[in-house]
């Protein structure tokens, strides 16, 4: 277009775009990518830094077109609004006009989430029973973990209106989650998949892995604050659990050992399917890319399992991430959509935070040494996830930034 848009105009559109994406769960190493790739595109020379709770961006020469400092107050991933944003990238790129983008950015900064709240709502619900059967639980699991995700959203919706309660969701929802798989256990299911798989949704581990893979590539200060904030997280959840277990068996007793019976192993598949799509309403991804985040979680997993016997767990973990980063890469490339709609799904399902949550946990039933053995596995599980993503990005290269 042969319009010629004002300094001021540029700066804002750059500033505006790394924002929205960061509101929207955009990593370090990308959102900076792109902030520098838009930045070229419209003739700036900007200076871009990215952590946690904000990023700078500097313009011209030591600044001398001026330095911003914008806070996030919060980021939540939403797969639909970074697939738009991505749109917008990309037609920045392509020429179009820096006003009339932000004023694309700022329709979707407003726009309604993808999803309504009794879908979400079911979600939740979903997730946390399809996650009971990974566990190896019985019909008995499945209805209990429902039963507890149903606790989790219930939380998740009372808490979210302010952002002072906002952060009491860990503590609150797994606090939640514990109480209902105890009082409920008597009528059938084992309170402890039941907890764990309730609380799978808040365990961070696609946090984790994303610090792990922001120190790999050098952002060290938004990867050791992210590898933090997850590690404080699952303090969160561990004390919470421990709450909720204390009341709760103070109130009902504790439960007697349950038989957990086996499902047939077409079940697991099926979980698979299900937690695939509600995964995907849970982080908001857009409607049309639903089957292929049920894909991204069916791969990784069968990689993982099928890999187990022949390469040992690290090594099948590995394997899986490996996987899920070359499929989201050629994704990515055939759909001309980020990547990240079939990688978080697929990093999901090979659950590091889960490990964490449990080595919390078993350092606040007492056994340290155990509890400390279990957190160094989660080191190696996350460790093994990133070199799985970065060889995938070695053997098919993203053709997109994100």
């Amino acid at each position: 277009m042969a319009l010629h848009p004002s300094q001021d105009a540029r700066h804002a559109l750059v500033v505006k775009l790394g924002r929205a994406l960061h509101f929207c769960g955009a990593p370090a190493h990308r959102l900076e990518d792109v902030l520098v790739a838009v930045s070229k595109k419209l003739k700036l020379d900007g200076r871009f830094f990215s952590f946690p709770t904000a990023f700078f961006a500097s313009f011209g020469p030591g600044g001398s077109e001026g330095t911003h400092l914008e806070p996030i107050r919060r980021n939540e991933i939403d797969l639909a609004r970074y697939c738009r944003l991505d749109r917008i990238f990309e037609s920045v790129l392509s020429g179009n006009d820096p006003e009339e983008a932000a004023k694309e950015i700022n329709s979707i900064e407003n726009a309604a989430p993808e999803y309504g709240a009794p879908l979400v709502f079911l979600a939740f619900l979903l997730t946390a029973g399809a996650a009971a059967r990974f566990f190896g639980g019985g019909m008995g699991e499945i209805l209990l973990a429902a039963a507890c995700g149903a606790a989790l959203g219930l939380t998740h919706f009372l808490v979210r209106g302010h952002a002072s309660s906002r952060r009491l969701l860990k503590p609150l929802g797994s606090a939640a989650v514990a109480f209902t798989a105890i009082a409920l256990a008597p009528l059938g299911g084992s309170a402890d998949i039941a907890t764990l798989a309730g609380l799978v949704i808040l365990v961070p581990g696609f946090s984790l892995t994303i610090a792990m893979t922001e120190l790999a590539t050098g952002h060290l200060v938004s990867g050791t604050a992210k590898a933090a904030y997850a590690g404080l997280d699952l303090l969160f959840l561990g004390f919470g659990v421990a709450i909720g277990r204390t009341v709760a068996e103070g109130m009902f007793g504790v439960g007697a050992e349950i038989e957990i019976l086996s499902l047939p192993d077409w079940t697991e598949t099926a979980a698979l399917c299900v937690a695939g799509v509600s995964l995907g309403v849970l982080f908001l991804a857009p409607r049309r890319e639903l089957l292929w985040v049920v894909v991204a979680v069916l791969l990784p997993y069968w990689t993982m399992r099928g890999g187990e016997s022949l390469l040992g767990h690290d090594l099948a973990l590995f394997a899986g991430a490996f996987v899920a980063g070359t499929s989201g890469n050629l994704y990515s490339r055939w759909r001309n959509r980020p990547s990240v709609v079939m990688r978080l799904p697929g990093m999901l399902v090979l659950v590091p935070g889960v490990l964490g949550f449990l080595s919390f946990n078993e350092i606040f039933a007492g056994d340290v040494v155990t509890g400390i053995q279990s957190f160094f596995q989660v080191g190696l599980t996350a460790a093994a996830l990133v070199t799985g993503f970065l060889a995938a990005n070695l053997l098919v290269p993203p053709r997109r930034i994100l």
